[in-house]
């Protein structure tokens, strides 16, 4: 997530925005491991503590796709790079809590500008 978009602060889950702009652009479904899914508030400073590591997991299943189910997949992922600079982030609108990232919601940054 960090290493795509390198201009989000890790308070815009740069990992979940992955996921959520490839989902919407080519409804391929993957999964955020990082800011969301691991991050935490520091009890005594209440300020973010984010992990060391923002991922995004894409689980290709075999024997499933063909080569041009991941072509697609591929030109989706590249479009994505091109134009990862309009991406603003997320803003989560659930607390930071253990295990809340199931349950998170998230809103684009760019509607709220």
């Amino acid at each position: 997530g960090r290493k795509f978009f390198p201009h989000l602060a890790p308070d815009k889950y740069p990992a979940q925005s992955l996921a959520t702009h490839i989902y919407l652009e080519a409804g391929v479904r993957g999964v955020e491991l990082g800011n969301s899914c691991f991050g935490k508030i520091d009890a005594k400073t209440r300020k973010d503590v984010w992990p060391k590591l923002d991922l995004t997991r894409f689980a290709v299943p075999r024997r499933v796709y063909q080569d041009s189910h991941l072509n697609y997949v591929a030109e989706k992922i590249i479009e994505l790079y091109k134009n990862r600079d309009n991406i603003k982030g997320l803003i989560r609108n659930t607390p930071l809590l253990p295990l809340t990232h199931f349950i998170a919601e998230f809103e684009p940054v760019e509607k709220l500008s």
